[in-house]
């Protein structure tokens, strides 16, 4: 029944990396229609959209959550979601899910799966319970050809593993790792289980629990010499970074310093260390780190905005607003629909004494504000009125 064969991530996915529905259409999926009321700006709405979508429309569901996407690349929850939305409006699902080889290996597949590693790329903890419901849509299947006679959790609770899932996607974490525990001491040489265990005490928060799982499975790994686990967690360089976002999330900046610093060593390509290394440095008011660590990360990956987002803070920091202003003018050109990369663009054209260009990227950034952002937008808004005087004298004086 249930098996890591729903996780699939292969080599290919760097190759495919674009969203299966864009990919599909050649152009990007007309914007669901929200109600009235709602902020087609914020993300939130959108996500929340698809997920009310999710079982009946997984059609709309998964152009709601690639709009979700679009409009906020530093989380990842949309990401996963789409993925969901994307088998659940296939008719391939059940052979998916239930591990046929030609369909797990087919273009699409590949390409859709992509998305689940872009996801955990942001954030390997991203929460997977979504995945219950692809399950749960196959169980009612079964459930109706066989006339209630057989169903995929009925024996549930005697498998340890398949209880604490079933745990996990109801967001009883405590449940979870009761369970995932269990699994894993019965079956010791079964890492995925630990893993497993590894997520759910991360969601609850008890992060030494959680880097002593993973490493274990890297203490596994190394002395099995194993090249790959399974696919979704497919390298030491991955299960290192996990340890540094535990570690982050604790505050243990330092002990993740090393963890990341621990994945590159592994993987020097594995940009996103790079980024998180950036995003330490930062913290520490390390601008010269955090620069080298950044641009390391977006030499690697020119296309993603986010990356460009964090460079360009770290300039600013580093007091280059010119070159700053260029790393968010990327960012724009690579996600026009980032509102924080255009808000970064026009206060680092502000910085550099840029002030017609300022005025007008604050301009540009008003249409693409949310409701949440309000404090950006009051200042935005300041500075339109401050600066329209310039504007006026053609950028001479205050």
């Amino acid at each position: 029944m249930m098996t890591k064969r729903s996780l699939l991530v292969v080599a290919a996915l760097s190759l495919l990396a674009a969203s299966p529905l864009l990919a599909q259409k050649n152009k990007e999926p007309k914007r669901p229609k929200l109600d009235a009321a709602a902020d087609t700006n914020d993300w939130n709405a959108y996500y929340a959209y698809g997920l009310s979508k999710l079982d009946d429309r997984p059609d709309e569901a998964e152009r709601a959550f690639y709009w979700a996407s679009r409009l906020n690349p530093l989380v990842p929850d949309p990401l996963f979601a789409e993925w969901v939305a994307h088998w659940m409006n296939d008719r391939h699902m059940y052979d998916y899910l239930l591990g046929d080889e030609r369909t797990a290996t087919s273009k699409d597949a590949i390409r859709n799966d992509s998305l689940v590693y872009r996801a955990t790329l942001k954030n390997p903890f991203v929460m997977r319970a979504l995945e219950r419901r692809m399950w749960d849509k196959l169980d009612e299947e079964i459930r109706v050809e066989t006339g209630g006679r057989e169903s995929l959790f009925r024996n549930a609770a005697a498998n340890p593993w398949v209880a604490g899932w079933m745990a996990y996607t109801r967001g009883q974490m405590g449940a979870a790792v009761d369970k995932f525990r269990e699994a894993a001491e019965k079956n010791p040489k079964e890492l995925s289980y630990h893993l497993d265990l590894a997520d759910a005490l991360f969601h609850m928060g008890r992060a030494d629990s959680a880097v002593a799982q993973l490493n274990y499975v890297i203490g596994e790994m190394k002395q099995r010499d194993l090249k790959r686990l399974v696919v979704w967690y497919n390298s030491k360089a991955q299960l290192e970074y996990r340890v540094g976002m535990v570690l982050m999330a604790a505050q243990r900046l330092d002990d993740a310093k090393a963890a990341f610093g621990r994945a590159l060593a592994e993987d020097l390509s594995y940009y996103m260390a790079h980024a998180r290394l950036g995003d330490i440095a930062l913290a520490q008011h390390d601008t010269t780190a955090a620069l080298n660590e950044y641009g390391a990360a977006a030499e690697i990956n020119t296309d993603d905005a986010t990356l460009r987002v964090g460079y360009g803070a770290a300039l600013l920091a580093a007091r280059r607003a010119a070159e700053a202003a260029d790393q968010f003018r990327k960012a724009v050109e690579i996600d026009p629909y980032y509102a924080a990369a255009r808000y970064n663009l026009a206060i680092a054209l502000d910085a550099d004494g840029k002030l017609v260009e300022a005025f007008k990227a604050y301009k540009d950034y008003l249409p693409y504000a949310s409701r949440q952002d309000q404090r950006q937008v009051a200042f935005a808004n300041e500075r339109i009125n401050q600066l329209t005087i310039v504007v006026k004298n053609g950028g001479s004086g205050q």
